[in-house]
């Protein structure tokens, strides 16, 4: 029995070590399995030793390699700490740039810490053939030691050129260092589909007149930042104080291009901050920022300050921006851009575009008006709304707004579209005697209703027609179905049905007819008409009689009530006979 009990310790302490792995303590293992995907070999990954092992091989010249996480990966054993051992990057610098796939599977990371001279991160440098997908981090620390202006972090990739697809960070990004993001510190190539809800911080030496900047997704973007979100803090201070420093709520400084993207986060520089972007010299287009910006020279809700060239389309701000509303000082072009002048008060630089009310912000129209630069470009298909607040972007959920003209001769009505498609139709116009109103058609003779699905921006006619030869099929049915009677009836007369439907009555109900489904009215389209009836629970009379036939008791009983009587029958006794009651035939039912 000791025995017994010893080899269930032993079994409980071997799951245990096996559930709680131990601190990673800089160790390698090879992964012990591989699997085949798309045709390519991908090392399994299970641990934190596997992962390092992975790292050396890369950093080791082998950067075509793959890999796919099989489980969250700890590097220590209390998911809310970080390592202190030193992490060195896949791919640790640009001798050794990856150029495989890792595959995250949607698995988290957590308590890595890397503490490098130039390249912080998961991966350090990453090269155009390289993909990094659906890879999370939670709990770390990345952060650079060199004192020059080329150094780089990031929580997932410190400096991209490939394709970083579906990743998120709830690490932290935290250094003195000069370019700084949540998801890459400096990218070439496309982020795409990426979260940071960490904060985010970048700064230089006192003595260096460099410019830091940091990004809630990348410190610097010169490649394509697509569909990203930010909530974490973003913060970046120049060291010397003639310096500058610049953050943005999605990237720090954009040379390429930034689109579709929100920002939720506050964000501050001690030169430029923007709720997209602290400088640009390149594109942002339908972006949204909610996050609030403060301590910076050039402030704005979108960017802090535009270079020559750079280009702005289709944003809006909904937060207080401290000095701008979408820019403060810009030397390039902005177009369709928007802050709400509710919530953003008391400006000491109004910003190029107007300020809205929040009543038109929160509109479908004004989701239309981003979809298409107000109306004058091709629908973007870019921005929804959820039936409430600003606008959102749109998914296969969510559909784009459309703008929906409803035209009659002269008479027009603007409508739009709602985040499922519908739009609410304006009521039937008035006719005159002998002409009908056929409907609402496109261009292109398709009749459309309260139920059809819009997909694009139309105008839709309403088409009348003679109805003095118009005649629609009705037709009257049972309750079950069978049909009564079938007519054509002409436009605007009322039909009618002749007879008296009747329904059998069953053991339970009987039945009286109460009229159609709906009442008859004059005709304008084919329609079907449904008898209607009233039900009444049937009584029965149910008599009890003596064995001589004469009735002992008779009483009336709604079906499916217990009759009963009041007194048991007695029967005088014969000179051969005593009499007892022993039940009724048939028995009481």
């Amino acid at each position: 029995m000791k025995n017994i009990q010893k080899l269930l310790w032993l079994l409980v302490l071997c799951l245990s070590a096996s559930l709680y792995a131990a601190n990673w303590n800089g160790s390698t293992r090879e992964p012990e399995s591989t699997k085949k995907i798309d045709g390519k070999v991908f090392y399994v990954i299970t641990s934190a030793e596997e992962l390092a092992w992975f790292a050396a091989l890369v950093n080791g010249g082998k950067t075509t390699i793959n890999a796919q996480l099989a489980n969250d990966i700890h590097f220590m054993d209390d998911t809310s700490k970080t390592s202190s051992v030193n992490w060195t990057p896949i791919g640790k610098n640009n001798s050794y740039a990856f150029s495989g796939i890792f595959d995250g599977a949607g698995r988290t990371i957590y308590g890595l810490y890397s503490s490098q001279h130039k390249f912080a991160g998961l991966f350090g440098v990453i090269d155009k053939a390289s993909v990094v997908k659906n890879t999370n981090l939670n709990v770390g620390k990345m952060q650079t030691t060199s004192k020059a202006s080329d150094s780089f972090a990031g929580g997932i990739v410190a400096y991209n050129s490939g394709l970083v697809l579906e990743c998120t960070n709830g690490g932290l990004v935290s250094f003195a260092s000069y370019y700084s993001g949540g998801i890459v510190g400096w990218n070439a190539g496309t982020v795409s589909g990426c979260i940071n809800g960490s904060p985010i911080s970048a700064s230089a030496p006192s003595y260096d007149y460099k410019k830091p900047y940091s990004g809630g997704i990348a410190g610097w973007n010169a490649g394509i930042v697509n569909g990203c979100s930010n909530s974490g803090t973003v913060t970046s201070f120049a060291g010397y104080s003639y310096s500058h420093a610049h953050s943005g709520g999605i990237v720090g400084l954009n040379a390429g291009t930034v689109s579709s993207c929100s920002n939720n986060g506050s964000v501050s520089a001690s030169t430029g901050s923007g709720g997209i972007v602290g400088e640009n010299t390149g594109s942002v287009i339908n972006c949204m920022n909610g996050g609030s910006i403060s301590r910076a020279s050039y402030t704005g809700g979108i960017a802090g300050y535009l270079g020559r060239n750079s280009k702005m389309l289709n944003n809006f701000s909904v937060a207080n921006s401290a000095k701008a509303g979408v820019t403060s000082d810009s030397d390039g072009s902005i177009t369709n851009c928007y802050y709400d002048s509710d919530v953003l008060t008391g400006l000491s630089t109004v910003a190029p575009n107007s300020g809205m009310h929040t009543s038109d912000m929160q509109s479908d129209r004004f989701a239309w008006v981003l979809n298409t630069t107000n109306g004058t470009a091709a629908h973007s298909g870019v921005w929804s709304r959820d039936s409430v607040g600003y606008p959102i972007f749109a998914d296969t959920i969510y559909k784009p707004i459309y703008r929906i003209i409803f035209k009659d001769d002269s008479v027009m009505s603007e409508r739009y579209s709602n985040y499922r498609g519908l739009v609410d139709f304006p009521s039937d116009p008035e006719t005159s005697d002998g002409i009908m109103f056929s409907g609402w058609y496109t261009d292109d003779g398709v009749k459309v209703k309260a139920t059809t699905v819009f997909s694009k921006d139309q105008t839709v006619y309403a088409v009348y027609i003679d109805a003095s030869e118009i005649y629609f099929s009705i037709r009257f049915f049972d309750s079950d179905t069978t049909l009564l009677d079938s007519q054509y009836v002409q436009y605007g007369k009322t039909p009618s049905y002749s007879g008296m439907p009747i329904k059998a009555s069953t053991a339970q109900f009987s039945y009286a007819f109460e009229g159609w489904h709906v009442e008859p009215s004059s005709a304008t389209e084919d329609f079907d008409y449904y008898a209607v009836y009233s039900e009444t629970l049937r009584s029965y009379t149910v008599r009890f009689l003596d064995f001589d036939g004469s009735e002992l008791q008779s009483s009336t009983y709604f079906y499916g009530a217990m009759p009963g009587i009041s007194k048991t029958p007695t029967r005088e006794s014969t000179v051969a006979y005593d009499y007892a009651f022993s039940g009724w035939t048939p028995a009481i039912d």
